[in-house]
Order: structure tokens, then C-alpha cells, then sequence
């Protein structure tokens, strides 16, 4: 997965705050890892 932002609860603060999550390898080992090139971003309508 690519690094992205996400929204973090922080129950001290009863707060959300965003951090930013580190790109990593996702899913079963020894599954076949896609190319990033032939991803699509799809938007919402």
C-alpha cells in the first residue's frame, strides 16, 4: 500500500488528529504483488 493520511483517535485528547501511515507490503505472503503502474484511482460521483 502507499503511505497515506489518516484520521487518528487519540482517546486522552477525545480528539481525531491525522498522521501519516507508511507505505507497506498488504496482504498474504507469497501473493503475487501488483504493479503500481496498472493501479486506478477512482473518484467519488
Amino acid at each position: 500500500m502507499r503511505g497515506h493520511w489518516r484520521n487518528h483517535y487519540y482517546p486522552s485528547r477525545k480528539d481525531h488528529r491525522p498522521i501519516w501511515i507508511e507505505q507497506h507490503l498488504k496482504g498474504p505472503d507469497g501473493a503475487p504483488i501488483l504493479d503500481p503502474g496498472k493501479l486506478v484511482n477512482v473518484l467519488g460521483r
